[in-house]
């Protein structure tokens, strides 16, 4: 079962999901509050979001498979490895597992980072906007993702975002440092190894350097510190440009 970054739905694997379904049953599951996926008002806990999973795993009778997870995807599969291990068969990290309690000092840098927003142009239909934002994430994002975090009006333009603010903002606050040590199952953890800054996506720019101003009160910034901060300022941008 395939499952999303914070902020993304799990059509973010259409282009290659297609190539692992040529040999598993695959599955996508989007978190509550985006996508197609329903937006309560509350619900939005680590506990909560973990136990959707294996709900969807019980109604798909799917006895225990593997999960594959990109950022914050790792926290649920964490927390459904220590809690609930007999329920899967492995854990698959794809740049997902490491402390995000350092979410704070990552969104202060994120935002001396100046802000790129899309212009008129890129609002037009979905085409334009996913254009727009596999510019700024570095690599292609396919149109059926932009379609499922976006709003569209009956002519086709951008008109926002489907996900509420205050849905992130929950999420982001039931954060706590996991262990992973406590996790009872079969575990892999995927990173990727840039060989500078500038090879990190959302951070290939001149403002690289106001990034690394940011984390001059970090003792001994790493690539990967780096890689978190720019990534979250794209995102940002991202969300902050679909919401108007």
């Amino acid at each position: 079962m395939l499952l999303a970054q914070l902020g993304q739905t799990t059509h973010i694997y259409d282009d290659w999901a297609p190539t692992l379904a040529g040999a598993y049953r695959v599955l996508g599951l989007t978190r509550r509050g985006y996508g197609q996926s329903t937006a309560p008002a509350t619900g939005f806990f680590m506990e909560r979001l973990a136990s959707d999973i294996v709900a969807a795993l019980d109604a798909e009778g799917l006895g225990a498979p593997v999960l594959v997870g990109n950022g914050f995807a790792g926290e649920e599969m964490t927390w459904i490895g220590t809690h609930l291990p007999d329920r899967v068969g492995g854990l698959v990290y794809l740049n997902a597992a490491y402390d995000r309690t350092n979410i704070a000092a990552e969104s202060a840098i994120a935002r001396q980072v100046p802000p790129q927003p899309p212009g008129p142009q890129d609002f037009a239909n979905a085409q334009a906007i996913t254009r727009w934002s596999s510019e700024r994430l570095g690599v292609p994002m396919p149109e059926s993702e932009m379609r499922q975090l976006a709003r569209f009006a009956d002519d086709g333009r951008v008109v926002g975002q489907r996900t509420p603010v205050s849905v992130q903002q929950q999420i982001v606050a039931s954060i706590v440092r996991s262990d992973y040590s406590r996790v009872r199952v079969p575990a892999m953890s995927i990173y990727a190894r840039p060989t500078s800054v500038n090879s990190l996506s959302g951070c290939r720019t001149a403002t690289d350097s106001l990034v690394r101003q940011g984390l001059r009160g970090v003792r001994r910034p790493t690539i990967g510190q780096l890689g978190a901060s720019c990534g979250f300022a794209r995102r940002a941008r991202d969300r902050t440009a679909l919401a108007g």
